[in-house]
């Protein structure tokens, strides 16, 4: 799995499934077992041994996987979640009421 680059990893996910575009943890998670799994295959993976993994950078970095999804959601407006398109309408109604006050 690693020679995918955490982008093409992120993206992969936000196509498969749409419950990853507004969860970055449930998106981190994923890609941790993913990793996991490589790291450590065949094998009953304890809390211990995710926390190693994780210290000593055998994963993929969480701020990466959130910037990644950030930067592909950006040039793919049909990857965004719901939470974005919720808040977008609702600015939009905040400035068309702002303009009908003027």
């Amino acid at each position: 799995m690693k020679l995918l680059k955490t982008s093409e990893r992120v993206k992969n996910f936000l196509e498969v499934d749409s419950k990853y575009r507004d969860d970055d943890n449930l998106l981190y998670s994923s890609i941790l077992k993913e990793d996991m799994a490589e790291i450590y295959p065949e094998r009953i993976v304890t809390a211990d041994m995710v926390l190693y993994a994780i210290s000593k950078g055998f994963t993929t970095n969480s701020e990466s996987i959130r910037r990644s999804r950030q930067k592909i959601q950006q040039s793919n407006p049909h990857l965004r979640g719901q939470l974005w398109a919720d808040r977008h309408e609702k600015l939009l109604c905040e400035t068309v009421n702002e303009l009908h006050k003027m």
